[in-house]
């Protein structure tokens, strides 16, 4: 008993502590401390548990898992097939919640997938992605694919259609808590090297340019990962065809998993609009 109790207590402090870590850092930024709220706290626990959980998932999620059809036999939807894009220190499990939901709201194919070559960074990932693309359109038969990506995944998808000319591939890019213009929490990367390409000041932010493709930027102003929060919603993302879309008192993991985040990318994929977004309709 005393051994379970240590290992649960261990197992709470780890989930807890970047999502602790992250809103000092914020509030640093900001110059004011969290509002004591009944919302804040319950952000903060929803968060702390979608760390839990994405945590516990890894292991299913290592092995890269060949694009599946999950529609009906003999009938193939007409929906832009989707591809997953999972962020720093995560692997596709992160996604298993949204890709579950999407299957269940008509999407034949939701393709998620692992940053590879482990350790390795964000080109390299981004070649990686266009793999995965390219084998996601064989498969289906499509010429063309979403993208949604979370966190540093938003990166590697923009480098895929900025360098390594992925743009015909993408009819739309979502992302969500992406730092576009570098966080802050990327100086507290340990000793994975693709948290490199995050920081403010790194080459391949200063490289980015606005994306080829209609892309919305999904955010969160709680988002204790995005330092400046404003990060997420780059200055380009308030013009057409871009969009832009806040999630009110959500948390970098959360945000993939919860009801609103999940509708608000169905929602965008589904409009007949190049984006669909609440700051940017």
């Amino acid at each position: 008993m005393p051994v379970t109790l240590t290992l649960m207590t261990l197992a709470g402090v780890a989930t807890a502590a970047p999502v602790v870590a992250g809103h000092i850092v914020l509030s640093a930024e900001r110059g004011t401390p969290p509002p004591p709220s009944l919302a804040w706290s319950s952000m903060f626990l929803r968060e702390v548990a979608a760390n839990a959980l994405a945590i516990a998932a890894m292991p299913l999620g290592w092995r890269e898992a060949a694009p599946s059809f999950s529609g009906a036999i003999g009938q193939e939807s007409h929906r832009t097939p989707v591809v997953l894009v999972p962020g720093f220190g995560m692997n596709r499990s992160c996604f298993f919640p949204m890709q579950a939901a999407m299957r269940a709201r008509g999407w034949s194919w939701v393709h998620a997938v692992n940053r590879g070559p482990r350790g390795g960074r964000i080109p390299e990932y981004a070649r990686h992605l266009k793999r995965e693309v390219e084998r996601l359109c064989a498969q289906s038969g499509q010429d063309q694919v979403d993208l949604v990506c979370h966190s540093m995944g938003g990166l590697i998808g923009a480098w895929y259609l900025q360098e390594l000319g992925g743009a015909p591939r993408v009819r739309r890019l979502i992302t969500m808590g992406t730092p576009w213009q570098g966080t802050r929490m990327a100086a507290f990367r340990g000793p994975l090297s693709e948290g490199a390409d995050m920081l403010r000041d790194a080459p391949l932010i200063a490289a980015l340019v606005e994306p080829k493709v209609p892309t919305l930027c999904i955010w969160s102003q709680q988002d204790q990962l995005m330092v400046p929060s404003q990060t997420a919603r780059p200055p380009w993302a308030s013009l057409a065809p871009h969009g832009v879309q806040e999630l009110e008192m959500a948390g970098h993991l959360e945000m993939i998993a919860s009801v609103a985040g999940i509708d608000a990318v169905c929602k965008a994929l589904l409009s007949p609009s190049q984006v669909a977004g609440g700051e940017g309709e």
